[in-house]
């Protein structure tokens, strides 16, 4: 059996993308809809957060300090010491109803986000890559809720998920050129149909990073090269299934930096702490 604990007891809309830092010895995590980075302290229990004004789907921790973040508007630099923020770059400018959701460094320090299509429109959602020199591409496309981007320990092979489809799916990974091809299904999830149904939320780990399942979903039979992932359900009666909302977080794989410097130029905002 895997124990579970709650570390922390802390509101929150939308809690994703937790980041280990090694560094510092915190976990850094974002709240989606309430637009804000925080960062906790397991040793003195407190928690520290930034508003950012907007949403942002997730953070990835930069080696010469500060992060790179997925905001509605696009990525940004953040700097933790002045609350400033910084615009790079905005791929999905103009596209309506798309806003950033879970993203995560490689070992090679480049970015990667996914977005998702607030309407549910299919395929209209995609993964881009932010490079260290900040050019910007989308890797992989046709997808609706991106979400669960990891990587296999050789580093040969990349997962991400698509929520909406409750589908996990793998690509053959260049790490050099960061390059990905022949995208495969790697795992579907069915509906379960019953009267205890699953929260809406839930979280299993594959090689550090969250599968995030839609409500009703179950893994069952998964195994591939290296992994394998045992049956895991979660019920919870109908009448209460609306409070199930916090997702519990484990430490996840350090991420690598994303190596650029910068000029704050978006006003600060300040940092808050609870005990």
């Amino acid at each position: 059996m895997h124990r579970i604990e709650c570390v922390r007891r802390t509101p929150a809309l939308l809690g994703e993308s937790p980041v280990w830092s090694d560094r510092e010895q915190v976990l850094y995590w974002v709240d989606i809809h309430g637009s804000a980075i925080h960062r906790f302290d397991p040793a003195s229990g407190r928690d520290e957060q930034w508003n950012l004004g907007e949403n942002v789907g997730s953070l990835g921790l930069r080696s010469n300090g500060g992060a790179v973040v997925a905001l509605r508007s696009g990525f940004h630099f953040f700097d933790f010491a002045t609350g400033h923020s910084t615009p790079i770059v905005n791929p999905i400018a103009g596209l309506p109803h798309l806003r950033f959701n879970d993203g995560r460094c490689d070992r090679q320090g480049r970015f990667w986000a996914g977005s998702v299509n607030e309407k549910r429109e299919p395929g209209t959602a995609a993964i881009y890559r932010l490079d260290v020199r900040l050019g910007c591409t989308a890797m992989i496309e046709g997808i609706t809720v991106a979400n669960t981007i990891a990587w296999s320990p050789d580093g040969d092979r990349m997962y991400f998920g698509c929520s909406w489809e409750r589908k996990i799916f793998v690509c053959d990974f260049d790490r050099d050129t960061g390059s990905v091809g022949n995208r495969q299904l790697f795992a579907a999830f069915a509906r379960v149909r019953a009267r205890l149904m699953a929260p809406r939320r839930m979280r299993s780990v594959v090689f550090g990073s969250p599968i995030t399942m839609a409500a009703g979903s179950r893994a069952s039979g998964l195994t591939g090269r290296s992994i394998v992932l045992s049956q895991c359900q979660y019920r919870v009666r109908r009448a209460v299934r609306s409070e199930v909302r916090r997702t519990i977080r484990s430490t996840l794989l350090p991420s690598a930096p994303v190596s650029a410097s910068a000029n704050s130029s978006r006003p600060p905002c300040r940092a808050r702490s609870s005990h």
